[in-house]
Protein backbone atom coordinates (compact mmCIF):
# COMPACT_ATOMS: atom_id res chain seq x y z
CA UNK A 1 0.00 0.00 0.00
CA UNK A 2 2.37 2.66 -1.13
CA UNK A 3 1.32 5.94 -0.84
CA UNK A 4 -0.56 6.47 2.30
CA UNK A 5 -1.39 9.73 3.38
CA UNK A 6 -1.86 9.14 7.17
CA UNK A 7 -1.05 6.13 9.31
CA UNK A 8 -3.23 6.18 12.80
CA UNK A 9 -2.18 4.05 15.56
CA UNK A 10 -4.86 2.25 17.32
CA UNK A 11 -5.20 0.60 20.34
CA UNK A 12 -6.98 -2.65 21.46
CA UNK A 13 -7.94 -1.89 24.75
CA UNK A 14 -11.52 -0.92 26.04
CA UNK A 15 -13.10 2.16 27.22
CA UNK A 16 -10.41 4.92 26.56
CA UNK A 17 -8.79 3.55 24.01
CA UNK A 18 -11.76 3.19 22.44
CA UNK A 19 -12.35 6.79 22.22
CA UNK A 20 -9.03 7.70 21.51
CA UNK A 21 -9.28 5.00 18.28
CA UNK A 22 -12.41 7.48 17.18
CA UNK A 23 -10.29 10.61 17.79
CA UNK A 24 -7.75 9.41 15.46
CA UNK A 25 -9.79 7.86 12.63
CA UNK A 26 -11.90 11.38 12.54
CA UNK A 27 -8.44 13.11 12.51
CA UNK A 28 -7.07 10.51 9.99
CA UNK A 29 -10.11 10.35 7.86
CA UNK A 30 -9.76 14.53 7.46
CA UNK A 31 -6.27 14.42 6.57
CA UNK A 32 -6.00 11.82 4.01
CA UNK A 33 -9.23 13.08 2.33
CA UNK A 34 -7.77 16.55 2.28
CA UNK A 35 -4.41 14.77 0.76
CA UNK A 36 -5.97 12.63 -1.88
CA UNK A 37 -4.15 9.52 -0.40
CA UNK A 38 -5.06 5.97 1.99
CA UNK A 39 -5.66 6.27 5.93
CA UNK A 40 -3.95 2.97 7.56
CA UNK A 41 -4.13 1.76 11.12
CA UNK A 42 -1.62 -0.13 13.15
CA UNK A 43 -3.21 -2.32 15.48
CA UNK A 44 -0.69 -4.75 17.73
CA UNK A 45 -1.76 -7.02 20.82
CA UNK A 46 -2.58 -10.51 21.22
CA UNK A 47 -6.44 -11.77 20.06
CA UNK A 48 -7.14 -8.25 18.22
CA UNK A 49 -9.06 -9.98 15.11
CA UNK A 50 -12.07 -8.65 16.10
CA UNK A 51 -11.55 -4.92 17.45
CA UNK A 52 -9.19 -5.24 13.33
CA UNK A 53 -12.16 -6.41 11.43
CA UNK A 54 -13.91 -3.38 13.46
CA UNK A 55 -11.91 -0.83 12.76
CA UNK A 56 -11.84 -1.80 8.94
CA UNK A 57 -14.59 0.23 8.30
CA UNK A 58 -13.31 2.95 8.85
CA UNK A 59 -9.69 2.65 7.39
CA UNK A 60 -8.46 1.66 4.02
CA UNK A 61 -6.26 -1.00 5.21
CA UNK A 62 -5.31 -2.08 8.67
CA UNK A 63 -2.27 -3.74 9.71
CA UNK A 64 -2.15 -5.91 12.45
CA UNK A 65 0.62 -7.32 14.60
CA UNK A 66 -0.94 -10.20 16.49
CA UNK A 67 1.09 -12.50 19.10
CA UNK A 68 1.45 -13.48 22.69
CA UNK A 69 4.42 -11.52 22.92
CA UNK A 70 2.24 -8.17 22.23
CA UNK A 71 -0.39 -9.03 25.07
CA UNK A 72 1.06 -6.73 26.86
CA UNK A 73 3.06 -3.01 25.90
CA UNK A 74 6.61 -3.64 24.96
CA UNK A 75 8.13 -0.05 23.89
CA UNK A 76 10.90 -2.10 21.83
CA UNK A 77 8.29 -4.11 19.92
CA UNK A 78 5.93 -1.83 19.66
CA UNK A 79 8.48 0.92 17.74
CA UNK A 80 10.09 -1.61 15.69
CA UNK A 81 6.45 -2.75 14.09
CA UNK A 82 5.75 1.50 13.98
CA UNK A 83 8.96 1.97 12.31
CA UNK A 84 8.94 -0.63 10.10
CA UNK A 85 5.41 0.42 8.74
CA UNK A 86 6.04 4.23 8.55
CA UNK A 87 9.07 3.08 6.36
CA UNK A 88 7.01 1.18 4.08
CA UNK A 89 4.30 3.40 3.81
CA UNK A 90 6.21 6.72 3.77
CA UNK A 91 2.81 8.35 5.24
CA UNK A 92 2.78 12.90 5.63
CA UNK A 93 1.70 11.94 9.15
CA UNK A 94 1.39 9.65 11.98
CA UNK A 95 -1.32 9.66 14.54
CA UNK A 96 -1.24 8.78 18.28
CA UNK A 97 -4.22 8.79 20.84
CA UNK A 98 -3.60 10.85 24.35
CA UNK A 99 -2.75 7.20 25.82
CA UNK A 100 -0.29 5.65 27.91
CA UNK A 101 0.92 3.82 25.16
CA UNK A 102 0.46 6.88 22.57
CA UNK A 103 2.58 9.27 24.49
CA UNK A 104 5.58 6.78 25.25
CA UNK A 105 5.47 5.58 21.59
CA UNK A 106 5.10 9.04 19.63
CA UNK A 107 8.53 10.58 20.96
CA UNK A 108 10.31 7.33 20.49
CA UNK A 109 9.47 7.36 16.61
CA UNK A 110 9.70 10.94 16.25
CA UNK A 111 13.41 10.52 17.49
CA UNK A 112 14.03 6.96 15.78
CA UNK A 113 12.97 9.06 11.93
CA UNK A 114 14.45 12.11 13.09
CA UNK A 115 11.39 14.56 12.48
CA UNK A 116 8.82 16.64 15.12
CA UNK A 117 6.47 15.59 17.03
CA UNK A 118 3.24 17.10 18.74
CA UNK A 119 1.58 15.79 21.50
CA UNK A 120 -1.89 17.12 23.40
CA UNK A 121 -3.47 17.86 20.62
CA UNK A 122 -7.34 18.29 20.55
CA UNK A 123 -8.21 19.60 17.21
CA UNK A 124 -6.88 19.05 13.44
CA UNK A 125 -6.66 22.05 10.72
CA UNK A 126 -5.62 22.51 7.55
CA UNK A 127 -4.22 25.65 6.18
CA UNK A 128 -3.21 25.51 2.88
CA UNK A 129 -1.37 22.64 3.14
CA UNK A 130 -0.34 22.51 6.52
CA UNK A 131 -1.23 20.84 9.71
CA UNK A 132 -2.13 23.07 12.73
Amino acid sequence: MAGAAVIIICEAGTGQTESANARLIAAGVQLSEHWGGRLACLLVGHRIGAKAHELSRYVDEVFVADAPLHAHYSPDARLKIAHKLVQDLQPRAVLFGHTYIGMDLAPRLASRLNVGAASNCFEVKIENDAVT
